[in-house]
């Protein structure tokens, strides 16, 4: 308790002079979007989405029919982001042989869980499963962890019109683009939010929110998944971080100008602008191009690497991202502060080599380092 009443009354860390504050202003000017653009995301720790089987909503999305205006309506008490998507549903109040009660198809996000059937009687236990986080008798789910990237096109015309005028092209493309992909999949999405940065896009497993993309862009936007790089030029945020933090990560990947600014760049997984970094988890290698400057917790969280939760935000109040740096790397980081120390304590299965992911940065002189990440 201690702990977070630290964090909570030293607030957020601002630049300690006007110097560092202009050079601050200079870095994020390299995204060439307008202000307010970053940070634009949901905060929201969850979206739930809704498979409805259809692509044109009435403007209101829970005007749609009774069971999508009452989960609607509750999601919001639990400030779980909400949307339908025309991803066909499990069961259908519109079939040809309806149900005793609708029923349709939901996933939740960022942790890809899939709920084949929900009825509307089942709405409860839907609630009680997304309010305690774990699975509850009586309700199916199905872990689609790491199986595809998807990608949510906002498409909702009736609601924005340029959502429809520029979502549904850029839809288009992306479809047509992965039509022979098994790893990325890309829906239709009711309205999100910006009408001043449609095209929108949210990427999943991810939960980042891109905007003021067109159907020409549709390319780069893949390029930059393909690379396992975030399309920073257009870029509003991610789910679940505060506006600060969403503008604090885009400063981060901004530092030594690791930003990409051109298509050529969000391509180039081998730029000089990122080290290649890879995370040993659960027998598996997974190997990333990391932007200078960026903090390995951070990158590890927009991954989704098993085990690194980041739960402190890199404020040294917890040991939630703890990794194991390979001895050949050891000699090339600072060692580390007694505030890492202290918190190492705290660390699941520490090792002589343990450190702390937060208290790590991407730098040349550890292109090709590798993490061994311990299971909690």
């Amino acid at each position: 308790m201690r702990s977070l009443l630290r964090s909570v009354v030293a607030g957020p860390r601002w630049p300690s002079s006007l110097g560092a504050l202009w050079s601050q202003r200079a870095r994020l000017s390299t995204h060439s979007q307008p202000e307010g653009f970053v940070g634009s995301a949901s905060s929201n720790s969850k979206h739930l989405i809704l498979s409805s089987g259809i692509d044109r909503w009435p403007s209101k999305v829970e005007d749609t029919n009774a069971y999508i205006g009452s989960l609607s309506s509750q999601l919001n008490l639990l400030k779980i982001k909400f949307s339908c998507s025309d991803a066909r549903p499990a069961a259908s109040p519109t079939s040809t042989a309806p149900p005793a009660e609708p029923a349709y198809a939901l996933t939740l996000y960022p942790d890809q869980i899939y709920f084949p059937s929900v009825a509307q009687s089942q709405i409860p236990l839907l609630l009680q499963r997304l309010e305690s986080g774990n699975p509850v008798q009586g309700l199916d789910e199905v872990s689609q962890r790491g199986k595809s990237i998807d990608l949510y096109v906002c498409t909702h015309g009736e609601r924005d019109c340029r959502c429809g005028d520029l979502g549904r092209p850029l839809f288009t493309k992306l479809k047509q683009a992965t039509a022979t992909r098994a790893d990325i999949r890309v829906f239709q999405i009711s309205h999100i939010g910006g009408h001043k940065y449609a095209g929108n896009v949210i990427a999943f497993p991810s939960g980042d929110w891109y905007g003021n993309l067109t159907s020409e862009k549709a390319d780069e936007l893949l390029a930059s998944l393909d690379s396992g790089r975030e399309l920073w030029s257009h870029w509003r945020g991610r789910l679940g971080l505060s506006k600060e933090q969403q503008i604090e990560l885009l400063r981060q990947s901004s530092d030594s100008s690791s930003a990409p600014s051109s298509s050529q760049e969000a391509q180039d997984a081998g730029s000089t602008d990122s080290i290649q970094v890879t995370f040993a988890t659960g027998g598996k290698d997974k190997v990333f191009s990391v932007p200078l400057g960026m903090s390995l917790m951070e990158f590890a969280k927009s991954k989704e690497i098993p085990s690194i939760e980041g739960a402190c935000g890199g404020n040294l109040e917890c040991a939630t991202c703890h990794v194991i740096v390979d001895p050949s790397f050891v000699s090339k980081i600072p060692p580390p502060s007694d505030s890492e120390e202290d918190m190492l304590e705290y660390a699941v299965g520490r090792a002589e080599n343990s450190r702390l992911s937060c208290q790590i940065k991407a730098n040349k002189d550890i292109d090709g380092i590798v993490f061994h990440v311990p299971s909690m």
